[in-house]
């Protein structure tokens, strides 16, 4: 997942996004909690908004198709917060629906398929 900077002024005009400070994101990248694994659909899902009050978007990330043990499709989610300098995996957490005590019965539960934020 490419996250570029840019956006619009304080005065509400386009500033365009600046290609050339693009910034990957992988479950493989340091400080990303967890396992790297195939076909999870990292980043199929997205979400900012300001989760821990800092006045920086943070980044929610959905991989709907994550693997937790041995239940397939069970979906995770993590938290990647903003910062001065953009986001950051600095403090990233993750987490899965039985983690918050969100328990879907059936199979596929695919938590973290769909998100919003402001």
């Amino acid at each position: 997942m490419w996250i570029f900077t840019g956006g619009f002024t304080k005065s509400g005009g386009a500033a365009g996004v600046d290609a050339s400070h693009g910034t990957v994101f992988r479950q493989a990248t340091e400080g990303v909690p967890g396992a790297d694994e195939s076909h999870d659909s990292f980043g199929g899902a997205l979400a900012a908004g300001d989760v821990d009050g800092d006045d920086f978007p943070d980044l929610a990330i959905g991989a709907s198709f994550e693997t937790i043990g041995s239940a397939s499709r069970t979906g995770n989610v993590w938290v990647l917060h903003g910062a001065s300098g953009g986001t950051t995996t600095s403090g990233a957490v993750s987490f899965s629906g039985p983690t918050v005590g969100i328990a879907r019965s059936g199979d596929d539960p695919m938590f973290g398929d769909t998100m919003s934020g402001s």
